[in-house]
C-alpha cells in the first residue's frame, strides 16, 4: 500500500477500518461483509491511488459492495450516503463502485490467468493476447451496464 499512496499511510486505513467495524454493527451486518470490505479496500488501496478527502468514499463503496455479496438484505445506497453525513452523493458511490468493481473483476482475470498458465501450460504470447482480450470484454460489458 506504501508503494502506491502518497497522501493515504497504514494509521489512516486503521480508523478507517475501525470506523467500518461501527458501520458494520449499526447495520447489523455479518461478519464475512465486514471482512470482504476490509479485503476489497486493501486490494484497491494497492493498485489504485486514493486521495485522503475520498478514503471514506473507498471504504463505504468497498462495504457496498461486500454487503452485496454477502447480506440477504444489504443496505442501501442511500444509508452508506447517511453514515457519511453525507459527505458524498449517490453518484460519487455510483461511480466509486464502478472503479471498485472493474478493479476486482482485473485482478480476478489476472490470477485467473495466471492459474491457467500454470495448469494448461499456456504458451506466454496466447497469455498476454487474451489477458488484453478479457480485459476488454470487462470494460465493454461495464460500460454497456452503466449506459442502461
Amino acid at each position: 500500500m506504501e508503494s502506491v499512496q502518497q497522501d493515504v499511510n497504514t494509521s489512516m486505513r486503521g480508523i478507517l477500518v475501525d470506523w467500518l467495524v461501527e458501520v458494520a454493527q449499526e447495520y447489523k451486518l455479518v461478519s464475512e461483509t465486514l471482512f470482504l470490505a476490509v479485503n476489497y479496500i486493501d486490494r484497491f488501496l494497492s493498485c489504485e491511488v486514493a486521495p485522503r478527502r475520498r478514503l471514506q468514499l473507498v471504504g463505504i463503496t468497498c462495504m457496498l459492495v461486500a454487503a452485496k455479496y454477502e447480506e440477504i438484505y444489504a443496505p442501501q445506497i442511500e444509508d452508506f450516503c447517511y453514515i457519511t453525513d453525507n459527505t458524498y452523493a449517490r453518484e460519487e458511490v455510483l461511480a466509486m463502485e464502478q472503479q471498485v468493481t472493474l478493479l476486482l473483476l482485473l485482478l480476478w482475470i489476472q490470477a485467473h490467468m495466471q492459474f491457467e498458465c500454470q495448469m494448461l501450460k499456456l504458451p506466454k504470447h496466447l497469455i498476454g493476447q487474451t489477458w488484453k482480450v478479457l480485459a476488454c470484454l470487462c470494460i465493454f460489458v461495464l460500460v454497456s451496464a452503466n449506459s442502461n
